[in-house]
């Protein structure tokens, strides 16, 4: 540890996160767990030993090695149901006292080939396609239509995952 900085506090964080529920799918209880812990690898990997011990011995449930995985959360972004999961970390976001606010929370955000995929309809070499269908609109309605759209991107991108 360099000279100077704190050993950091390690607790385990449990993030109980839905997805897709208002949709008619419903998921395996399990895929509705993420786990979140501040520590060592060795130590996430000795609780996922015990948690794949729990589930089979008390639950006669399988752990399955593919699809449950460590990923770092300030070098990784794992995927679930059509979103990466990431940290935040942006030093310049402070409160009245100084103190950094956004540094280590959890946010979900679309993959960036969805975003380029959908991007790509609205561009043509590089610049933006007109839409003249909007040119007479006020400036509001043209801003209500463009989030409109995106919600509607963000929304598909879950539930094309969820089946």
């Amino acid at each position: 540890m360099e000279k100077g900085r704190k050993a950091p506090r390690w607790r385990p964080i449990l993030l109980h996160v839905r997805f897709c529920e208002g949709v008619g799918v419903r998921l395996p209880r399990a895929t509705h767990r993420l786990l979140g812990f501040v520590g060592p690898k060795e130590e996430a990997e000795a609780i996922k030993a015990r948690l794949k011990a729990f589930l089979h011995e008390t639950l006669k449930l399988e752990l399955s090695q593919e699809k449950t995985l460590l990923t770092h959360a300030t070098t990784g972004a794992p995927r679930f149901l059509g979103y990466e999961i990431v940290t935040h970390h942006n030093d310049a976001k402070r409160d009245h006292s100084g103190h950094r606010t956004l540094n280590g929370h959890i946010g979900l955000r679309l993959p960036s080939e969805v975003v380029e995929t959908k991007r790509a309809l609205y561009m043509r070499g590089g610049k933006v396609l007109p839409r003249p269908e909007l040119l007479f609109n006020d400036d509001y309605t043209i801003v209500q239509q463009y989030q409109t759209e995106y919600r509607g991107l963000v929304l598909s991108a879950a539930t094309r995952n969820c089946t």
